[in-house]
């Protein structure tokens, strides 16, 4: 039986399309499930999962199609396809969620810069207080280029842990006291109390 050269080029184009699939599914095929799990964070891992069942439901449509039998109304591949997109509308918005979350500007600590208002706004500060503060601005800004590249686990220079804790490193080297202050700026902060009043 001879098949018209447009059903030909068609079929052509469905097993085209088809040795394309498999070579995007090929990594997923050789891997075990538990590679890719470890391998991918959970909003791509999602993303996967989804986009193997749509995969699945396209070609089980596909099959039926070539047997020439229609989907209808309430066929499972039907029910199916709806609920992968309401996975995929949940998916967008995930996805979404955390790229807002990622784009939000996180709170980083300026040690040189609290030191600098800090001498601004007392006047009375005594040379020594000041020569102190001075050092801890000068500190203050090679530990900001080093934290720049530390990144946010860790990383490069050796320096690692929270924005936080890098910040509280910083005020121990000036000799931070019980309150979380210098005790150079509990005496600072107490004169300016005694002196206002």
């Amino acid at each position: 039986m001879d098949l018209p050269s447009e059903v030909v080029e068609q079929l052509g184009d469905i097993e085209e399309s088809l040795d394309t699939l498999s070579g995007f599914l090929q990594p997923f095929l050789d891997a075990t499930p538990r590679d890719l799990e470890d391998a991918m964070p959970p909003l791509e891992r999602a993303r996967a999962h989804v986009t193997l069942a749509r995969a699945a439901v396209l070609l089980a449509r596909l099959r039926l199609r070539l047997r020439g039998e229609a989907l209808e109304e309430g066929h499972l591949l039907r029910k199916e396809q709806e609920r992968l997109h309401r996975y995929g509308n949940k998916l967008r918005r995930a996805a979404n969620e955390d790229e807002l979350a990622r784009s939000r500007p996180g709170t980083e600590l300026n040690v040189a810069a609290a030191n600098r208002f800090i001498s601004q706004a007392i006047p009375d500060l005594t040379p020594e207080q000041r020569r102190r503060l001075r050092e801890q601005n000068a500190a203050g800004r090679g530990d900001g280029e080093a934290a720049a590249g530390a990144g946010r686990g860790g990383g490069r220079g050796g320096r690692g842990g929270s924005k936080r804790a890098r910040g509280e490193e910083a005020a121990a080297a000036a000799g931070v006291g019980g309150t979380g202050m210098g005790s150079d700026l509990e005496e600072i902060l107490a004169a300016a109390v005694d002196g206002g009043t």
